[in-house]
């Protein structure tokens, strides 16, 4: 499950940065990007902070009964680059994938 939701956010930071590029925003929502990316279904739901670009996908019922979360924030890393930072509040970091630890 976590590595289905890695690589959907992966997809989903590509796009946001494309759409950065194109039209020098953020996008308000993942409903805004242009290719509308199916979720699987260990996605409950996707969203994009407009102000700040933090991607935010959560899933249930991983560790507990509770939401788990997995995000990913933009940081520029030069002119016109964004990289992305991935991590979990509340998923145990032996249970990412190496990028997200």
């Amino acid at each position: 499950k976590v590595q289905q939701v890695y690589e959907h956010g992966r997809a989903l930071t590509l796009q946001i940065s494309g759409f950065v590029e194109s039209r020098g925003r953020l996008p308000a929502g993942v409903e805004e990007l242009p290719q509308a990316l199916p979720a699987p279904a260990s996605v409950d739901s996707a969203t994009i902070d407009s102000k700040t670009g933090l991607l935010v996908l959560r899933m249930h019922g991983l560790v507990s009964l509770e939401t788990n979360q997995i995000e990913w924030q933009p940081e520029r890393s030069g002119p016109g680059t964004v990289t992305w930072r991935c991590h979990s509040p509340d998923i145990p970091t032996n249970w990412l994938p190496a990028a997200c630890r």
